[in-house]
């Protein structure tokens, strides 16, 4: 054998075996397994999977810190905030460049507490959305503690083959930490399922293989991602279609749970569902949840109509007035400069510094000779004194302001609006609902609170509009409240813990340049934000008949331009809270991207889902635990007292009306006038009986507004009837003989 034979036979095994190793290596990487090779155990993170996804959070969250520090937007942070948001709305109309979506707050990354977390045992759904055109990092500062479930948007129907559009989202689901991210807290990763209006009929009428890929292409993602389940999102199904919508839902329920029976499988469902497309009733046994989209009650059946978006009507927000509270770390300096009442204080310093600050407070008051009447016993007292029209020179003190500017504390200021109604029955005067605010800017923005309802029933067209004919006929069904006891009504009152209530976390622009205002798009909550921040002419309302914010925005030349309905944490904190009144299974927020670092939505999540909840059985729900008031006699008395005001104050008058005609019949005998109006413990009877009557019907008819005006007409005339009644008397008898 030659040497050139040797080496060509040496070549020729050393190629083959590196053409087995390549061809072995590569067959490792395309196995279920090795795709992600730390998703073992039931789709749970191998120990080194974990701990890489945990330097990966960690290093982000560090780049947001940065952030915050220094007001500088880091790289990933740009890639991040400017993708998907042109796509998902045209913002050419405002007067700010694309530097609106850099956020610059103080208060931007969130810090997780570890002890607070979604509370398994309550079986409450906190769950979100995650659109697919946010950056791959975006996920990485969710805090997925709170979250009991957690959907990624979305496997992008193709109609006509049933494989998904979108190849770049599915990949980034299936081999990116977005799974073991939430896996790490225990929070369950779904993939969404979307097609479109236009694309369901092509769908369900189409090819059936077209209807079986869809199946073997989740089947697959699911395997290969470790993700827990779906949630289908079917656009607009046609009521003809009804019928092959079901069989298929059956189709790929029964599919998917041959395969892995833990899967969870969720459905959205529209907020106007009359034709019953979506049978609840028949479509329960196959899926898991069903999630109202509740962030679309401006799209009617016959239309758009300029509305909030998740309207929680409240039939007697005119009679009951405001307060409105806000609690954030302040320094005292910019506490005594608001102009806000103050509800409570508590310094962020230790007891040492508390004590030196009030000696020195009190040294310096001292030295400038202030009159003694003014008490200055407690630092309470002081920073009262500082915060009220009196103290606004002696904040000003150099020393003073220095001392405040240096000190701390979680305050809580609160502003009020009166009822835009007095109540007619004087007495059972309706309390202040109290609302807590997170936003600050929103809190010191707010310009009034409008308590009037706006959407009515067109008579002709028998569309929804918004007008402000108060002789309009109301459309009392148009709320959130309404739609989830018709959904309760069709899935049955067992299984309404399969319900869970989406609620939008942007905002929706009305355009009112025009004469009839037109619908723009969508704003994410941010964006919201930024604009109360750069924009002077701006108003805020907070309307509390359908329990929703509304931003106006204005210019010099044309007045209002556009007006934007939006939640915030006041009134997302109002739609949970009745949510979860009416034994629902929870809510879902479409999207958490939305916020893009601000806490707001977190914190919200803290206070509604990391708190125990008590299950009153007498209820069938699940509530805040609140301290016991039933055994004290007092507060069941007044509660019961304003819980059935109407029907006391019914009894009420139609006993005063039979003791009044069986009344006025006795007189017409003299002799029961005689005993009646001769003693004087009668007379103060008749003055109490004349004074209560002239009260309810002078209140009932409106003629009165004050209380007090009330009460002292009423005892005036009551007086002066049995003055009259006894001078009378006392006539007649000086007559007898």
């Amino acid at each position: 054998m030659s040497i050139r034979q040797l080496l060509n036979n040496h070549l020729s095994f050393w190629l083959a075996l590196c053409m087995w190793l390549g061809f072995s290596s590569l067959m490792a990487q395309n196995s279920p397994d090795s795709l992600n090779p730390g998703l073992t155990g039931g789709g749970r993170a191998s120990p080194e999977d974990e701990e890489r996804v945990r330097k990966k959070i960690n290093q982000f969250r560090l780049e947001m810190v940065l952030r915050q520090w220094w007001n500088l937007p880091t790289e990933r942070e740009s890639k991040r905030r400017n993708k998907g948001l042109y796509d998902r709305y045209d913002i050419n109309f405002l007067p700010i460049g694309g530097e609106l979506f850099m956020q610059q707050a103080v208060d931007t990354a969130y810090r997780q507490n570890p002890d607070l977390r979604v509370l398994p045992d309550q079986n409450i759904v906190a769950m979100g959305w995650h659109p697919y055109w946010y950056s791959e990092d975006t996920y990485l500062s969710y805090n997925f503690g709170l979250l009991s479930h957690i959907a990624y948007y979305s496997y992008e129907l193709n109609p006509f083959t049933g494989g998904y559009q979108n190849f770049e989202a599915i990949y980034n689901f299936k081999y990116s930490d977005f799974i073991p991210s939430a896996h790490l807290d225990t929070c369950a990763a779904l993939l969404s399922v979307s097609c479109k209006a236009a694309d369901a009929s092509i769908f369900l009428t189409g090819l059936p293989n077209a209807r079986q890929n869809l199946i073997d292409s989740l089947i697959s993602i699911l395997k290969v991602s470790g993700a827990d389940g779906i949630e289908l999102t079917f656009e607009e199904v046609p009521r003809r279609h009804a019928r092959e919508f079901h069989a298929y839902i059956k189709d790929l329920s029964y599919e998917l749970r041959e395969e892995n029976n833990k899967w969870i499988i969720m459905m959205s469902v529209p907020i106007y569902d009359r034709d019953n497309v979506y049978d609840l009733a028949e479509l329960r046994p196959w899926i898991d949840y069903f999630i109202i989209q509740g962030y679309n009650h401006h799209i009617t059946p016959l239309g758009l109509v300029e509305a909030p978006t998740t309207p929680l009507v409240d039939k007697d927000a005119h009679l009951r007035g405001t307060t409105i509270n806000y609690s954030n770390l302040l320094d005292l300096d910019s506490l005594v400069r608001t102009s806000y009442e103050l509800q409570s204080f508590t310094l962020s310093h230790n007891g040492e510094y508390q004590r030196e600050l009030f000696d020195s407070l009190t040294y310096v008051l001292n030295l400038m000779r202030l009159p003694v009447t003014i008490k200055r016993n407690t630092l309470e007292q002081i920073i009262s004194y500082l915060k009220s029209p009196e103290g606004v020179i002696v904040r000003s003190q150099p020393d003073i302001r220095r001392m405040l500017k240096r000190t701390r504390a979680v305050v809580q200021i609160s502003t009020s609006f009166p009822p835009k109604q007095e109540a007619s029955f004087f007495l059972f005067r309706p309390e202040y609902t109290a609302i807590n605010m997170l936003e600050l800017e929103q809190f010191t923005q707010i310009k009034g609170v409008q308590a009037s309802p706006y959407i009515m029933r067109d008579s002709f067209s028998r569309k929804l509009i918004h007008s402000t004919n108060p002789n309009g006929m109301v459309d009392t069904n148009y709320n959130t409240t309404q739609a989830i006891r018709d959904y309760i009504d069709e899935i049955g009152e067992n299984y309404k813990s399969a319900l869970v209530l989406g609620l939008p976390y942007h905002g929706a622009v009305w355009n009112l340049r025009s004469a009839k205002p037109e619908f723009e798009g969508y704003i994410p909550y941010a964006q919201i934000r930024k604009l109360l921040d750069s924009l002077k002419n701006n108003s805020i309302s907070f309307d509390k008949y359908y329990g929703t914010m509304i931003l106006t925005l204005s210019d010099s030349s044309f007045g209002a331009v556009r007006r934007i309905y939006f939640d915030n944490s006041a009134t997302l904190e109002l739609k949970i809270e009745s949510a979860l009144d009416q034994g629902i299974g929870g809510i879902s927020v479409w999207a958490l991207g939305y916020d893009y670092g601000y806490p707001d939505l977190w914190k919200l999540f803290e206070q509604s889902f990391a708190m125990p909840r008590v299950y009153n059985a007498e209820k069938n729900k699940f509530e805040k635990p609140v301290l016991v008031k039933s055994n004290k006699v007092s507060f069941t008395i007044q509660y019961q007292l304003k819980r059935f005001s109407r029907v006391i104050f019914a009894t009420f008058f139609l006993v005063a009306i039979f003791m009044i005609i069986g009344f006025n019949i006795v007189l017409l005998d003299w002799k029961v006038r005689d005993v009646l109006f001769y003693t004087g413990a009668f007379r103060i009877f008749y003055l109490t009986l004349f004074t209560m009557l002239i009260l309810l019907i002078g209140s009932s008819a409106g003629l009165f507004v004050h209380p007090t005006v009330t009460f002292l007409v009423g005892t005036l005339l009551g007086l002066t009837l049995t003055w009259i009644a006894t001078v009378l008397i006392q006539m007649r008898n000086a007559r007898l003989p």
